[in-house]
């Protein structure tokens, strides 16, 4: 793990202020009300070297239940316009295994543009 997790604020608060004025000699540390530092073990899914295999599958062994996570975002970083691009992609997978199941087809201005009102709850 990361050492920052280890260090007290007060050590984090001076680290970071000490490179800001390092970056900008004006910067004046008056100017700060408020400094807070919020800590986190797990931010961002991180897959290891050759480890594809334990994405998880959109598919789930109850019939009708799907998983959408941002731990199936992969190479990419999940960022909001990857976040967007993979719950498009696995809505678009999600209403073509229905369709497919279901013997129908949706028109395909409606199949993904259900206003929220029609969604099913």
């Amino acid at each position: 793990g990361s050492t920052w997790l280890s260090k007290c604020n007060a050590e984090i608060e001076e680290t970071w202020l000490h490179h800001l004025q390092r970056m900008f000699p004006d910067f004046d540390r008056a100017s700060i009300r408020e400094f807070r530092i919020h800590r986190e073990r797990f931010v961002e899914p991180l897959h290891g070297l050759n480890e594809t295999d334990k994405i998880p599958a959109l598919a789930t062994p109850i019939q009708g239940l799907h998983l959408v996570t941002t731990a199936q975002i992969y190479p990419a970083l999940t960022n909001g316009e990857s976040v967007s691009r993979h719950a498009e992609m696995a809505a678009q997978q999600i209403v073509r295994l229905y369709e497919s199941t279901q013997g129908l087809t949706l028109p395909a201005d409606k199949s993904m543009r259900a206003e929220p009102a029609t969604l099913p709850l």
